[in-house]
């Protein structure tokens, strides 16, 4: 149950993180939905990874972390290239670096 917990926590966070700096950039109801389904497409997925990795089989983090976490900002952008067609080719890729730059930052400072 603690675990159910420490995914739900950490979904809930990036969807908050994520979704603030969607809404500002784009000031409209769909691509924060978007937001949303992309972050529960990946973060659960990326967080057990790393639990299972660096908590349980005691793998060291950064290696673990860093292509997990190009994994989701791939998967993010494939979905916003697929949901929001007007970005064009590069900007999906851009817009999911950046929001998984800013929630993993913070995830970083607050642990």
């Amino acid at each position: 149950m603690a675990l159910l917990l420490l995914l739900l926590k950490n979904l809930i966070l990036t969807i908050l993180l994520e979704g603030a700096a969607i809404g500002l950039i784009f000031r409209r109801l769909p691509p924060l939905l978007y937001s949303v389904l992309a972050n529960v497409m990946t973060n659960p997925a990326l967080n057990l990874a790393v639990i299972l990795l660096v908590g349980n089989a005691r793998l060291p983090y950064w290696p673990c972390v860093l292509p997990l976490e190009l994994a989701a900002v791939l998967a993010e952008a494939w979905a916003y290239r697929s949901l929001l067609p007007s970005l064009g080719r590069g900007k999906p890729l851009l817009l999911s670096l950046g929001l998984n730059a800013l929630s993993f930052g913070v995830g970083m400072l607050i642990g």
